[in-house]
């Protein structure tokens, strides 16, 4: 074998001997110097390596001989897996997720709301005014609120009052 002075020509053309012209088999024409065969489990597994084993004498240096890679890509994996590993055990906050939902309240549903609670709360005009303010966060003034009421009892009588067992109209 030739022991003569080898070089890459070109990045496509193999490596050869410059005395011999013999191709020359090295740890970069076996495998690529970059990593994109490695999987991610794969890396995930070598991170967790140098992690569960940092320290260790010749660790790094064995793993980048045996992969075809840098020691420098085996230590910046090593403290990306570290960083992410400290993130995923940041204790966070305890309980459910809040859920907050925006509710749109229109003028119809405001003036159900102070029928409702004047006829089934037995709410004073004034505990509707409170109610309004604190639950749905509507201010009405004491005039509406009356006003309001005043209008479902005029609708109220407005309904014809039909006997038991008689069907509108006078039909049976």
């Amino acid at each position: 074998m030739c022991e003569g002075v080898h070089e890459d020509r070109a990045e496509a053309q193999p490596i050869v001997c410059l005395r011999c012209q013999e191709p020359k088999e090295t740890k970069e024409s076996i495998r690529p110097y970059r990593l994109e065969d490695i999987t991610a489990a794969e890396r995930m597994e070598v991170a967790t390596l140098l992690l569960a084993a940092e320290g260790a004498y010749g660790l790094v240096t064995g793993l980048a001989r045996e992969l075809g890679t840098s020691r420098q890509f085996l230590y910046d994996l090593r403290d990306r897996a570290r960083t992410a590993l400290a993130q995923a055990v940041v204790p966070g906050r305890a309980g459910q997720p809040t859920r907050e939902a925006r509710v749109v309240i229109d003028r119809h549903a405001v003036e159900r709301d102070v029928v409702v609670l004047s006829q089934v709360a037995h709410a004073s005009v004034r505990g509707i005014q409170e109610c309004l303010e604190e639950m749905v966060g509507v201010e009405r003034s004491v005039g509406w609120i009356e006003g309001v009421l005043q209008e479902a009892g005029r609708r109220a009588e407005a309904l014809v009052a039909v006997p038991d067992g008689a069907a509108p109209g006078g039909r049976r």
